[in-house]
């Protein structure tokens, strides 16, 4: 139920952002050229249309901002157009701006060939764990690290903050929900603590099959 859960809510997510592309940013990008033409050719003389002309524009350009915002939050166009670190890298230094929390990152200098449903999984794997971490607010760094190691990639997410180990897991479903994801690609969900580091690590194998059956 779990897998067919994650499953739909990404092809939801993939229909609504292809709505969002074609057919809003359509009708917004149309609206904004007539408005464009009507300013050209008013008379000088009204002046008051022009100004009314003028914040519509102004609506509809922020309205295209919108946009473009709710589709990467939906499904990040990196993830599909550049891959898995880009999309990674982006999303570590958008989430932790606010507050601003010190990051570093590294990755190999060739990424793996992944499926799109292995691309996802990481990426909302790595979206829910770095949720975790500026949820709790104690975390002044975060660092993350992918390396490739023994037909393996591994995604490394460590911080500075309290301690996962300290926290009663039933209090945190998104917990169910990493392994889970890490699950379904036949990899390996861990917490560590090491050096006054927190560690959530994946550790997905790179010849893998598309589905496992459930339990």
């Amino acid at each position: 139920m779990a897998s067919y859960l994650q499953s739909k809510v990404e092809i939801d997510k993939a229909e609504l952002t292809r709505q969002l592309h074609d057919n809003l940013g359509g009708l917004i990008v149309a609206a904004l050229m007539d408005t464009a033409w009507a300013e050209q050719n008013l008379t000088a003389s009204a002046g008051q249309a022009q100004e009314k002309l003028r914040r519509v524009r102004q609506s509809l350009g922020a309205a295209i901002d919108l946009k473009r915002k709710l589709i990467e939050e939906l499904r990040p166009t990196l993830l599909d157009n550049f891959g898995l670190f880009a999309a990674l890298s982006w999303q570590l230094k958008q989430r932790c701006a606010q507050p601003p929390l010190r990051v570093t990152e590294k990755f190999p200098d060739a990424e793996p060939q992944l499926s799109a449903e292995t691309g996802i999984a990481l990426f909302r794997y790595f979206e829910e764990a770095l949720h975790l971490i500026v949820q709790d607010k104690s975390a002044t760094s975060v660092d993350l690290e992918a390396t490739i190691e023994n037909s393996c990639l591994r995604v490394a997410l460590s911080h500075d903050g309290r301690p996962f180990t300290e926290r009663d897991d039933s209090d945190f479903p998104e917990f169910a929900s990493l392994k889970h994801r890490i699950w379904r690609l036949h990899g390996k969900f861990e917490v560590s603590q090491s050096g006054g580091a927190s560690f959530l690590c994946a550790v997905v194998p790179l010849a893998m099959s598309e589905h496992r059956a459930a339990p």
